[in-house]
């Protein structure tokens, strides 16, 4: 149950930004190439990570391939752990408003910084001070 799991996450999550790592964009700014790898062949991209050449790289194509499985998956594990995060403030702030709507909101701070309710009839509007003190 636990591989089928992971296999559809794998489908899901990691195979498309596997995708996206390979077959992204690259964009030249200020002279700086940034983003993807624009569909290049193995050899090309592992020529411009390593300074060897391309022609090396179809010689050596296995232990090219190691390295730019190493890099996809570095990137994955970026990509889950940013979405880790961010499911994790979503729980967060969802927990929050949660807590907020279950607790009375209708505290407020008294003058010695402790706080009290302002009493509230059956409409639930608030009532007049003169009322509430009795």
């Amino acid at each position: 149950m636990m591989r089928s799991a992971l296999g559809v996450a794998d489908w899901f999550i990691s195979a498309p930004f596997r995708y996206l790592y390979r077959h992204g964009p690259m964009l030249v700014v200020a002279g700086v190439t940034v983003g993807f790898w624009d569909g290049l062949p193995s050899e090309e991209i592992c020529g411009i990570m390593t300074q060897f050449k391309a022609e090396f790289w179809r010689e050596h194509f296995l232990e090219c391939e190691d390295i730019i499985h190493r890099k996809e998956q570095s990137f994955v594990v970026m990509i889950y752990v940013f979405l880790y995060y961010y499911l994790f403030i979503l729980a967060l702030i969802a927990g929050f408003k949660f807590l907020v709507q279950r607790l009375d909101v209708t505290r407020i701070p008294s003058e010695c910084g402790v706080l009290q309710s302002i009493p509230r009839g059956e409409s639930g509007q608030q009532l007049p001070s003169r009322v509430a003190e009795r």
